[in-house]
Parts: structure tokens; C-alpha cells; sequence
């Protein structure tokens, strides 16, 4: 009994299977979570050490150079690379394809633990990280109005940034642009020297001043209160109160030898939207965060916060990697509605009958062709990467 006559005997049995293979890949759909790329860990790490001021080639000596010796024993390193630039220094470390990269960075953070004490006091922690795709930032988002640079940097910071953190999905919301504060000091050399001070004891002196420090316990009958002595600046006038050295019996405070300012850092950079003065908000999403899903809920936020930003102040989407994303899922929409339509042409011209292509095409070319297919690939892999279906659909639609 051929195929054929096996479904004319057996109606019932082929049409409830055709019909659960249809909400087969019905269910398969509403489970799918699309992604620009795949979900890929390369073996690669890198160790970041910033130190302000100092020089390419100082920043070797003294901070690259040992870092790469104590990554060096790191099991299965392939290959060590390093970039020495103005008061940083990056240290790539490649492994071999199939390394466990949690395992790999706790193994690096051993190794410049072990090394810490080598490295100099000024230089900040070294930061470990591995490269995943989910670092790439998935929006950009720009703030622009008549406000001045220092102003929207302030409210990008302080009201957009939290918001947007909060949102399920959303790793970190970073802002570039505008003019950040900065509380400047500058120095006099002349007083300097008329009262023998160096740069070094000023700023050990002003270290040892901005700090919070616990300050014991007091127990009240059954009560127990911690104290503590609150030391950080709160205004630029305590700067410059802080006595940073005497003179026989006379204090001499930090405003006798330099000007304390509440001023911004230099600009660097300049961004500009629609003509306006601006600055750009890179938002990043979770390692396992749907980005379809994630944008859409950044979009929502971002509506609701255009509605309580002053006036003339405004969020815009600069770039939005979701739309890629829906792009090759019309895409792929296209490619298996041409396929099918071309399929049916095909019978057509074949049979020259338009019943019997109608019932071919109705429970065995579209449901076993289409939905199968299309449903196995997304129940086995619910994050399958748009090229894949998208190479899919165009070469097996309805075939």
C-alpha cells in the first residue's frame, strides 16, 4: 500500500496529524525570540588598568608588562596581545575555541591578584571582562533641547539613566557627550614654594580629608547605634577649608595656595542632533534579554519620559538594532510567501488542475513543507539566528 492510497483509507488519521503539526509550528512561533546574531562566547578576555597622566611607554613598564606575565600561566592561552595608550593600558588575552570562559576569568583575576602589590598605588583596579555580544548596545539614544551641555549631561545621568536601568532586560545605560562635572584645583606654584609644600603632601592631604569612616558603636540600655564620621565634601568652600599644613602656630589652608572651582572636565568630544547640542545614552541589554523584546520596553519608557522632560528638551532613537531584526523576519515572511506561491504554480502547470493542486498544496505542500519545517527549526533552537532562517526560507519554502 503506497503512500497515496494509505491517506485515502486513513482520512482521519492524516488530517489530525496535519493538524497537530499545525499548532505544532503555531505554538513554535509565539515561543520564538529572534536575534540579530547568534548566542556566541569567543574565548577572548582583556584586562583594563587605567592610570591618569601617565605614558604610553610608562603604562608598559609598569602595568602591562606584568600583567602579561601573570596571564601567561592561565591554562590554554592562545595568544596575548596589549594596547598601551594616555593613562590606560588593555591586555587581550585569546584562548582556545571550547574554553570555559567563567572558568578562564576567575583564573585571571587569581593571577593579577597575585600581582597587585607590583602594580602602582595610583593606578586604578585592574577590570576583567570577556567579550560577549550582548556588550554591543542594542539603542542609542540622543538628548537634545535648548538647555546648555552641562545641563543635559546632569539630566541624562540622573533622571534618563535610572530609568532606563530599571527596565527588565536592560544591563546598563551609559551617557557620552556634553560636559561632565569637575571639581578643578588649581594650584599656586609661587605660594607653593613660599610655604614649602609639594603637590605631593596637598594631595594627601586632601585624600585624607574626603572620607567616611565607621566610628564605633554606642549601646543604650537595648538599643545599639552606630556611628559614624562624615568627612566627603559636600561643597566646594569645605575644599577649601582643609588645613594642608602650618605654619608654627597659623594654619595654612588649601585657598592660600590654589582656586577651587566647580567647573566641567574638557571636551573632547562634540555631538549634535538636528543642529542642537546633545549627548548620546548607549543602552546594553542582559546576556540572555530578548532585543526585540527589551527595545520595546526602552521605547515605552522613553515616551513616558518625553512627557515629563522640560520643555524644549526631547529623546530621540538614533539607532535602533531591533529594526534589523524585524526587517529579516518580513524578510523571511516574503521569501515563504513566494515560495508557496511559486510551488503552486509549479503543480499547476504539472497537473492542469486546479482541485487537485488546491488539495495537494492545502494538506501537503504548505503544512508539511512550511510548518514543519519552519516549526522544528524554531521548538529545537527558540533563538535560532535570523540567517539561518533566513537561508532556510529561501531555499525549502513550500518545496
Amino acid at each position: 500500500m503506497n503512500l497515496a492510497e494509505s491517506a485515502v483509507k486513513r482520512a482521519v488519521t492524516y488530517t489530525m496529524v496535519f493538524i497537530a503539526i499545525g499548532i505544532f509550528g503555531i505554538v513554535s512561533l509565539f515561543r520564538l525570540k529572534p536575534e540579530l546574531l547568534p548566542d556566541i562566547t569567543f574565548p577572548t578576555a582583556a584586562v583594563m588598568v587605567t592610570y591618569s597622566g601617565v605614558g604610553p611607554e610608562d603604562i608598559e613598564t609598569l602595568i602591562v608588562r606584568p600583567i602579561e606575565e601573570s596571564v601567561a600561566t592561565v591554562n590554554r592561552v592562545k595568544e596575548i596581545k596589549s594596547a598601551c595608550r594616555e593613562g590606560i593600558g588593555i591586555t587581550s588575552i585569546d584562548f582556545e575555541w571550547g574554553t570555559d570562559m567563567d572558568v578562564a576569568v576567575s583564573d585571571i583575576r587569581e593571577k593579577i591578584s597575585l600581582v597587585k602589590g607590583a602594580l602602582p598605588e595610583d593606578a586604578d583596579e585592574p577590570i576583567v571582562f570577556k567579550f560577549d555580544l550582548s556588550m554591543m548596545p542594542i539603542l542609542f539614544v540622543g538628548l537634545s533641547g535648548e538647555l546648555s551641555p552641562g545641563q543635559m549631561r546632569e539630566i541624562a545621568e540622573d533622571k534618563v539613566e535610572p530609568r532606563l536601568e530599571r527596565i527588565d532586560g536592560v544591563a546598563m545605560a551609559d551617557t557620552h557627550g556634553g560636559l561632565e562635572r569637575e571639581i578643578q584645583i588649581r594650584l599656586d606654584r609661587r605660594r607653593m614654594e613660599a610655604f614649602g609644600l609639594s603637590i605631593e603632601r596637598v594631595v594627601n592631604a586632601i585624600s585624607d580629608e574626603n572620607l567616611n569612616l565607621p566610628g564605633g558603636d554606642i549601646k543604650e540600655k537595648q538599643n545599639e547605634y552606630l556611628i559614624r564620621t562624615l568627612g566627603e565634601f559636600r561643597s566646594v568652600d569645605e575644599i577649601g577649608d582643609i588645613v594642608v599644613s602650618t605654619r608654627g602656630s597659623a594654619p595654612i589652608y588649601l585657598r592660600d595656595i590654589a582656586v577651587v572651582e566647580d567647573s566641567f572636565k574638557d571636551k573632547e568630544t562634540e555631538m549634535r542632533l538636528n543642529g542642537n547640542p546633545s549627548v548620546m545614552i548607549l543602552i546594553q541589554k542582559r546576556t540572555r534579554a530578548n532585543t526585540v523584546e527589551t527595545a520595546d520596553k526602552v521605547k515605552e519608557e522613553i515616551k513616558r519620559l518625553n512627557r515629563e522632560l522640560p520643555r524644549g528638551v526631547r529623546l530621540e532613537i538614533i539607532m535602533d538594532q531591533s529594526k534589523f531584526i524585524k526587517k529579516s523576519i518580513g524578510n523571511l515572511s516574503s521569501a515563504a510567501v513566494q515560495g508557496g506561491i511559486l510551488a503552486v504554480l509549479v503543480l499547476l502547470f504539472f497537473l492542469r488542475s486546479f482541485r487537485t493542486t488546491f488539495i495537494i498544496c492545502t494538506f501537503d505542500s504548505f503544512f508539511h513543507s512550511c510548518l514543519f519545517r519552519c516549526s522544528l527549526f524554531c521548538w529545537l533552537d527558540p533563538q535560532y539566528d535570523v540567517s539561518g532562517r533566513i537561508s532556510l526560507s529561501s531555499g525549502n519554502a513550500c518545496g
